[in-house]
């Protein structure tokens, strides 16, 4: 019986470190799948209460995003400061090719969210999720970002989710996503980790 015991012991700390392992894995997959960049822009609508923040860009685009918690001096920015942001692109969940339907309807606010990255602050939360019809300006295969120019002409950089949708630089099958073609994707508010005035 002290046998079966002891057996029993083992095999529960071995199923335990299999679930450590999965988890961590996981872990590391989710902060693979976002990737850091810098913003220079000047701030053009500012909700505290939501926490979020439009800028725009040198090439005329404007991008909201949700400012993380950790940017505890927010309430110090306002319309018209010349900004220097470090953000988490854009995670793109869904890129396919859009139905008549959907492209009468180019943009919308969907009632889901996606979870934070796991390096912003624990009281980050959760990001809004959009979904748009867009064309693709240019694919980067070896970094998996996507640039798509919006129905209003903005450009908006995002991360593919799925490795599928662009492949590696070495394949030389044509990916399923390439430049030129309009496509309706669902992606995650871009989230500013920190931010300054210029």
């Amino acid at each position: 019986m002290k046998r079966k015991k002891e057996l029993m012991i083992i095999g529960l700390g071995f199923i335990l470190a299999a679930i450590v392992t999965v988890l961590a894995l996981d872990e590391a997959n989710a902060e693979e799948a976002w990737k850091h960049n810098t913003i220079m822009g000047e701030v053009v609508e500012i909700n505290p209460d939501a926490r979020e923040i439009t800028l725009t860009d040198s090439l005329k685009n404007t991008i909201t995003f949700a400012v993380d918690t950790k940017i505890t001096n927010f309430e110090e920015f306002a319309v018209g400061d010349k900004v220097e942001a470090d953000y988490y692109i854009s995670l793109a969940k869904e890129i396919r090719k859009p139905t008549e339907d959907e492209k009468k309807t180019p943009f919308m606010e969907l009632e889901e969210t996606e979870a934070a990255p796991p390096m912003a602050s624990p009281k980050a939360g959760t990001l809004k999720m959009y979904r748009a019809v867009a064309t693709v300006s240019s694919t980067d295969r070896a970094q998996q970002i996507i640039q798509l120019e919006g129905p209003k002409g903005g450009m908006l950089k995002v991360q593919a989710s799925n490795p599928k949708w662009l492949g590696s630089p070495k394949d030389v099958e044509e990916p399923l996503v390439k430049k030129g073609d309009t496509v309706i994707f669902t992606y995650t508010e871009p989230l500013i980790t920190s931010l300054k005035k210029r």
